[in-house]
This record gives C-alpha cells, structure tokens and sequence, in this order.
C-alpha cells in the first residue's frame, strides 16, 4: 500500500511536471524569443494585392522622407492600391507600428492571427499637419500572422514611404531622414538684402515697399538735379556754375539708375527671399514643354491625374482649381473623370517625364502652395512664345539645376535669362538714345509699381517681348528700318499688343501719301520688314509647338480670357468695366467655390453696356495719335505713340505696362515731361497705398494713366506750337 501510495504521489509530480512542459504558453516562451526576428516584421513577409513589388522593399528600408513633404520622389513611394496583405509566414507578438503616409488621407492597418477575425487600427486624417507624415503606435502585443492595410476613404489608393510592424519597440523610433529628400536649409536673403533688413529692422512687407523708396529717393534726387539744371541753363553768366550742375546730375543719374535697379530685386531680398518664381515655371515651363499633349486647356487636369496615379487622391479630392476651358472654379476630383483623355494624348515615356516634373514643382513648397498653381489662369502665351520655351526650355528637365531654388539671380540657369534680357535692353537704349535716356529708362522701369517684380520676376523668358519691342525702338532710332520692322514682328507676336507701334507707323505713312502723294521709302522698308517676318513667323511656329491648331486654340483662349476679366486689367475697359457699387469687395461670394464669378459677371455685362462709349474713345485716341504725327516726327515717336492706342482700345495685365519707358527716349531731357513720367509713378504707387493690390486700385491706375499720357502728349503739342512760332518769329526777322 505504501508503495503504490508513493507511485501515485511520484505519478502526481510528473503529470504536473508534464502539463507545464507542454503547457502552450510555456512552449511559446521557449520559442518565441529566438524566432521572433528583430526589426521590421514585414521585410519578409508574402505580399498580395495590387502593389508593385519591385516597391515593397522600400516600405522596411529605415529611411524616410522629409517630414511635410508635398510630394516624394516616385522612387520613395510605395502606392497601394485597394488592401494589400502581407503574411508573415507565423504568429508573432506585435507591440508596435510605425507609417509614414499622405498627413491629409487616413490608413487602416489590420492584423489576424487565423485571417478571420481582425484587430483594426485607424489613422485619420491629420486636421494639422500636411505633407508625408509620420504616426506610430504602441500595440497590445496580441499574436497576429497576417497584416492588412488599406486606405481609409473610397479611393483606395495609399501613397506610402514607410511602413514597420516590431516585436519589440525599437529603442530609437526615429530613422535616418532620405539625404536626396533632406529639407534644404531655409533660404535667406543676400548680403544686400541682409542688410536691408536689419537698416529697417523688419522684412519687407510687399513687393511695392523697395520700389516705392527707390522711386522717392529718385524723384528726390533726379527731379531736383534737373530742376537745378533747368534753372542755371537759361541764367546768364553762370557757365562754369551750370558745368558743375550737369556734371553733377550726370553722376546722380547713374547713382540713381542703380538704386533704382536694386529696388526692383527688392535690395537682394527678391521675392522674401526666393529669386526663381516656380509659380511662373509651372506654367510657362511645363507649359510650353508639354504643349503638344496639354494645349491651353489641359495642363491642370493632367496634373492632377498625375498626382492622383502618384497616390495622392485625397489631395486632390480637398482642392479646387481653375478650369481652364471657362476660367472658373471647379472641384479637382472633376479632373479624373478625364484620366483616359490625358493618359491617351502621352506617350508612356512623355508621361512619366511630366509626372516627376509636376512633382518637382508640387514639392517645391507646402501642399496649401502646391494647391496653389492651378488656381491660376494657365498658360497663356502666345505661338511664337510657345515656340521658343519649348527650343530654350525643351533640353531641360524640372530640376534645380535648371530652375533653382532661388537663393540668387545666378542660381540656375533658365532664371537668369529675364536678367540679361534687362540688362541687354537697357545697353540697347544706351547705344541708341545715349547713356543718360538709358539711366532714365531704368529707374522708370524699375519704380514703376504695375510691373513691379513680385509679378514676372524671376520668371521664364517673360521679357523676350520687352527687349524686342526696346530693340525696335532703338534700331528706328539708328535708321535700321527692316530691322526694326522684324524686331516689331517678333514683339507683337510674343504678346501681341505691340502691334500698335506699327499703328502709329501707318498713320505717319498715311499722312504723307495724303499731304505728299508719295511714301517715304523708310516707313515702307519698316512695314515691309514687320510684315515679312510677321508671316514667316506665322509659319515657323506651326511645327516648332507641335501642334498644327495652334492658331485657332489661341484665339480661342484670347476669347476665353475676354470674357472672364481678371482684377490685375489696367485700360480704359478696365475703368469703364469698373462700379464703385459692384466692386470685387462688395460682390465676392466667401461661401462659393469661385468667390468672384459674380464679379466678373458684373464687369462684363457693364462693359457691354459702356460700349459705345469705349468705342467713341478709341476712334478719338486714333484721331488724337494722327493729328500728333501730321507733321514730321521721328519714326520711333510714331511707334512710341501709337502705344497709348493700346490703353485705350485694351485692358492689359498690369506687368505689360513697362513699356511706359519707351516714353523715356521722346521726353529726352525735358524736366516738364519727365516730371509727368515721374510723377505719374508716384500717384500710382500713392494708389497703392489707398486701395492695394485690389480692383479699385487697377481700375483707377487705368485713369490716373490715362490722365498722364493725355498731359505728356500736351506738351508735344505745345511745344509743337511754341517751335513753330519760334520760327516764324525768326523769318520775319
């Protein structure tokens, strides 16, 4: 008995000994430690679902992107489309996660130990943060042997750069930030600008500020030199006196000349602090390279489908943009209806370039700026200017190297062409005019608060016309008359608008076959060069924008813009188009998907009915321009006059109107007309201080121009008057 009582004792021990040996727990202990691998769970794990594999690896590489990242390198993306699972080939303990992802899209990551029943976590949308952002999270440890994930909205497409499921909490939760997608360090401003900043003690607060001081430095200065200069010139016996003055303004001339040009670079601050305007690069650059595929019309839609198949969906799904077919504000999503439309005009290579090129410019800042560029009016240049983007531009990709980042003028190199387009123009001047007309000419162009640079500087060949229309003038004044007739050509067919210069020049022809019955054989040679290269350009540029429509898209995107006026128009319809009453102020809409469709309907139906009346003051601005040209006057007057047709007959975007300093050349050295040209920039930027960069600004600017080119073509009548009774004074003596 006492040995069967001790064999069962003896049988009790091992039993328990046995349970707890084989106990499951005990038996995963024993395990799990030297199988559970350290590091990213899913790094080898089975994947299904619609994700490229050859991707995958970079979800478990330990590097991510730039925090707030607009828009990753297609190479550091891992876009998932519809869930995709990933089997870890056994149960593991998970206890943490950590996914980089879109800030503005939300992400579900499920995990299963029998691929049943699934432990779901969410991530939602960020209401803060925008861009790729990073979210991790402690876990409760449960067993799991599949993960899902999925996008959290109806798109089902995931944009991600990183995705880590541990064991164990890594001790460091951070990992190494990608050295090609670092944040670059913030751009300052030049050693100029720097000190700039600290004389005033605050940054500039608009682009207006610098031009402002750098024009009243110049109407202080210039104006008093001159009217010392005008002074002495006519005292008697004051010779040496009035040397002294002149030499004295001919120094404060190019002092001046070169303030004037740092305030137009805002004193190496440019634009706070930026130099390169990848606002404007976005839509000339991509825009004339992509021309053939996007047109006039198509550039927006086809960005946004590139950044939808990029994997950013919900971004696009949050904004609202332009369409480009009516000017008017639409949701973004409606883009995608047309996927098929814009992947059928690309080829699968032309595709893919205009795919990282968008994402260049969409990663250039944050993604509420990256919303931004295509809320604008598109591209809008014409064939010619197509033409020669797309020979400049077309043997470069987006990169910084090509656009920089704007630290400097001489950053990259398509930014600095606008610079030396400037500059040439202004040494054009001088050859023509003298150095004197050319200083002048600058600080005019330079204080001038319409085409002030935070409009067009650091843009992409946006001066080519100013230089051609500069070179026109200034070959008219050499005599180089087919010359200037094909630098006239090329201007007007950059923009347009310069056609009425040669307007003037026929008036002046018309004149002396009425008077003489007979043409001057130089205003023939000038139309006959401007209308030679005129059709051969019209020609030329068939081919070189790829598309053989060209002609009828832009005059069908001319017609477009006409009708939907935007607030920056400065002409004589823009002021007549304009009501205090119904002023954008007044009529915006805050709640509506386009703030200002009331308003632009407004103008438009009001400058309908003031019609009449616009007409009656263009046939009276052409009467005025012939009367001024009856008797002879230098061609180049004739070109430079027939400008003021333009205002009254056009509203112009108000960066255009640089072409007020070919004004400059006619008012020579007279103090009274140059007063009239300095002044007026003054009331402008005085304008600018009362309304700002608002409609009532433009609207009245286009009256305060108005009012100023009537006075300055006064005194050539006057002086017209006063020369003749010079004369006849002299003969009867």
């Amino acid at each position: 008995m006492r040995h069967k009582k001790r064999l069962s004792v003896w049988g009790k021990v091992l039993l328990v000994a046995l349970c707890v040996l084989l106990h499951p727990s005990r038996a995963w202990a024993d395990q799990s430690s030297p199988q559970c691998p350290a590091g990213d769970l899913l790094r080898n794990a089975r994947v299904s679902g619609k994700v490229e594999a050859s991707t995958l690896p970079l979800l478990s590489n330990t590097i991510l992107v730039r925090e707030g990242m607009p828009w990753p390198s297609l190479e550091d993306l891992v876009v998932i489309r519809g869930p995709v699972l990933f089997d870890l080939g056994q149960a593991y303990p998970v206890n943490y996660l950590r996914i980089q992802s879109d800030a503005d899209q939300g992400a579900v990551v499920e995990f299963s130990l029998d691929s049943e029943q699934w432990d779901r976590v969410t991530f939602e949308p960020s209401s803060s943060a925008s861009g790729m952002f990073r979210r991790s999270m402690n876990l409760s440890g449960n067993m799991a042997r599949w993960v899902r994930v999925s996008a959290n909205d109806l798109t089902g497409v995931l944009a991600l750069t990183e995705l880590s499921v541990y064991c164990d909490k890594p001790l460091k939760a951070s990992a190494v930030v990608s050295v090609l997608e670092e944040r670059p360090p913030p751009l300052r401003p030049g050693p100029l600008g720097q000190f700039w900043l600290r004389l005033t003690g605050a940054p500039l607060v608009s682009p207006k500020q610098s031009s402002v001081i750098g024009l009243l430095l110049t109407l202080l200065a210039g104006v008093g030199g001159l009217g010392f200069a005008y002074f002495f010139r006519r005292a008697r016996g004051l010779e040496q006196r009035t040397k002294f003055l002149r030499r004295l303004r001919d120094r404060s001339l190019v002092v001046l000349a070169m303030i004037a040009a740092l305030s137009y670079y805002h004193f190496g601050a440019y634009r706070y602090p930026a130099f390169a305007h990848k606002h404007e690069f976005f839509h000339y650059f991509l825009g004339a390279r992509y021309f053939p595929e996007v047109g006039y019309t198509d550039l927006y839609d086809c960005a946004m489908v590139a950044q939808a198949e990029a994997g950013f969906p919900q971004r696009v799904a949050l904004m609202s943009m332009r369409d480009l077919r009516t000017n008017r504000f639409v949701q973004a999503t409606d883009a995608l209806t047309n996927v098929q439309y814009c992947r059928g005009r690309f080829s699968e290579e032309r595709w893919r370039l205009f795919s990282e090129d968008v994402r260049y410019f969409t990663n250039g800042g944050s993604v509420a700026e990256s919303a931004l560029l295509v809320r604008d009016h598109g591209l809008n240049a014409t064939p010619l200017w197509i033409s020669l983007g797309r020979t400049v531009g077309g043997a470069f990709s987006a990169n910084d190297s090509a656009i920089g980042r704007g630290e400097s003028i001489w950053g990259a190199v398509l930014p600095v062409l606008d610079p030396v387009l400037l500059l040439a123009s202004a040494f054009v001047l001088g050859w023509a005019f003298g150095w004197r007309t050319a200083c002048l000419a600058v600080i005019l162009f330079a204080v001038g608060p319409l085409a002030h640079f935070g409009w067009i500087g650091g843009g992409y060949l946006r001066q080519a016309w100013f230089f051609s229309f500069v070179a026109a003038i200034a070959l008219l004044r050499k005599r180089k008359w087919i010359a200037a007739g094909t630098f006239l050509a090329v201007a007007a067919h950059l923009v347009v608008f310069p056609v009425f210069a040669l307007l003037g020049i026929v008036l002046m022809a018309g004149w002396q076959w009425r008077l003489q019955r007979k043409l001057d054989p130089s205003l023939v040679r000038v139309v006959v060069g401007a209308g030679v290269t005129a059709v051969l350009l019209g020609f030329l540029v068939l081919p070189a924008t790829g598309r053989m429509d060209c002609w009828r898209i832009f005059s069908a995107n001319i017609a477009k813009h006409a009708a939907t006026p935007s607030q920056n128009l400065v002409g004589l319809p823009a002021a007549l188009s304009f009501s205090w009453s119904e002023r954008a102020e007044v009529t915006a809409q805050a709640e509506a998907l386009d703030v200002y469709a009331e308003t632009r309907r407004l103008r438009v139906e009001r400058l309908g009915r003031m019609r009449p009346v616009h007409i009656g003051f263009a046939l009276a601005s052409v009467v005025v321009l012939a009367a001024l040209l009856r008797r002879k006057k230098p061609i180049f007057w004739a070109a430079s006059l027939g400008m003021w047709v333009s205002l009254v007959v056009l509203s112009l975007s108000c960066y255009y109107f640089s072409w007020l300093v070919l004004l400059v050349p006619i008012a020579g050295m007279d103090a009274r007309r140059l007063g009239i040209l300095f002044g007026s920039m003054t009331g402008l930027a005085l304008l600018g201080f009362v309304w700002g960069d608002s409609d009532t600004y433009y609207a009245a600017s286009s009256l305060w121009l108005m009012v100023m080119i009537g006075g300055f073509l006064a005194t050539l009548v006057k002086r017209k008057k006063l020369s003749l009774r010079l004369e006849i004074t002299a003969a009867s003596s």
